[in-house]
């Protein structure tokens, strides 16, 4: 089986979207942290605002969901760094989000 990637356009701005994985929609927030784990993060809830997920970091070389299996989202989700700098403007061009579904 293989995977495709697809990139989900973002921002450098707090967001909210709907994104269908694995046939069911889904809310994705974005939300810039400060601190000393200064980062970006996101919560998933269902569409009518259920909570699934809180303040997922989004870090680099690992499937963001892979944790969360049983929640049966069906695809992968992983973060690209195009430079180490992780700052609030970096959303969207120093940070990338891909979605991965597999084919057949």
């Amino acid at each position: 089986m293989s995977i495709t990637y697809y990139e989900i356009p973002l921002a450098a701005t707090p967001q909210l979207f709907t994104l269908s994985l694995n046939g069911i929609a889904y809310r994705f927030q974005f939300i810039w942290r400060d601190g000393c784990f200064a980062n970006w993060f996101f919560d998933v809830s269902t569409a009518n605002n259920s909570p699934v997920l809180h303040g997922v970091p989004l870090i680099e070389g690992a499937d963001l969901l892979a944790q969360y299996g049983y929640l049966n989202f069906g695809v992968q989700l992983y973060c690209v760094f195009s430079e180490q700098k992780v700052e609030f403007a970096g959303l969207g061009s120093v940070q990338r989000l891909y979605v991965g579904v597999e084919n057949g």
